[in-house]
């Protein structure tokens, strides 16, 4: 398997805190531009990280209403957001390039964390492309959360 997507509004980083307990929000490598945002999480049993990204969903608001301006309270901006699924990828830091394989218990352990079904695809992730079909979609054993 070479990618992992799943649908979660987690905020980033606490998504990072979820799956790597132990861990700071100040030991992610967390970014974003105009449409994605995206973070580095180690996980202790993995020798390379994850690069988890998605579009953030400020880009699909309209300007006028993020003009500050608008008069619109911080926090009804932040009720207006939508942000896309969440895509998972293996990242070797040192080298600066993808890792073609994940381990084989991840998605499970993803889906139990965030207790929501993940797609499994065996092809690198092109932000170009559309998803293909599913390689497997995992689902957690307990109830998804809403």
């Amino acid at each position: 398997m070479v990618y992992l997507k799943v649908n979660c509004t987690l905020a980033f980083p606490q998504l990072g805190l979820l799956l790597s307990p132990g861990a700071t929000t100040e030991s992610f490598d967390h970014g974003s531009e105009n449409v994605y945002e995206w973070m580095h999480v180690t996980i202790p049993s993995i020798p390379f990280a994850l690069n988890i990204s998605r579009e953030h969903g400020w880009a699909d608001i309209d300007d006028d209403v993020l003009d500050i301006d608008a008069g619109i309270a911080p926090e009804a901006l932040k009720g207006l957001v939508t942000p896309g699924p969440i895509y998972i990828f293996g990242w070797d830091q040192i080298a600066n390039d993808y890792v073609d394989a994940l381990p084989v218990w991840l998605p499970q352990y993803i889906a139990e964390l965030l207790l929501a079904p993940v797609n499994v695809y065996d092809r690198r992730i092109n932000i170009d492309l559309p998803d293909p079909e599913p390689f497997a979609i995992v689902f957690p054993k307990h109830e998804p959360r809403s």
